[in-house]
């Protein structure tokens, strides 16, 4: 159903106990599943209501909602998270609550595309996260990717 996870967020993901993790724009689940069969409690959401139906009825205990982000409000309560990821979707106004709804010691792995109209600007994942250890952080012509751990 799913394609693979990718190796960055596995790599996060291990650096943790199994926890509650956060999948923004989850897609077809392919982090959220894995999450799952490695232990994790997990919140999955997306706007797509065919791939959250297909989740939710493959991996009933992944909580996957059909949710729009840029209109609804934010799925995690403040310091409610192990584990948020957003991978390859950026909506500026997310990055506040993202860094909010991570307990300490909790770990954001995000990436976004830098080119098009929904694009980050260069170096500016980095930016939202200050005082954050930051784990990993790539950028290539297309995509940049940050892995940060919040103090604490």
């Amino acid at each position: 159903m799913a394609t693979p996870p990718t190796g960055e967020v596995k790599r996060a993901a291990l650096l943790l106990p199994p926890g509650r993790a956060l999948d923004l724009a989850c897609g077809t689940g392919r982090h959220a599943i894995w999450l799952h069969e490695n232990g994790w409690r997990v919140t999955a959401v997306d706007r797509n209501v065919e791939a959250i139906a297909q989740i939710r009825a493959h991996y009933p205990a992944i909580d996957a909602r059909a949710i729009d982000l840029e209109l609804s409000p934010f799925p995690a309560r403040e310091d409610a998270c192990d584990l948020v990821i957003c991978w390859l979707y950026f909506q500026r106004d997310l990055y506040p609550k993202i860094r909010q709804s991570i307990r300490p010691g909790g770990i954001a792995a995000v990436s976004a595309l830098l080119q098009g109209r929904f694009a980050a600007k260069p170096g500016e994942l980095r930016a939202w996260f200050p005082g954050w250890t930051i784990l990993h952080e790539a950028e290539s012509e297309r995509t940049c990717e940050l892995i940060v751990r919040r103090p604490g």
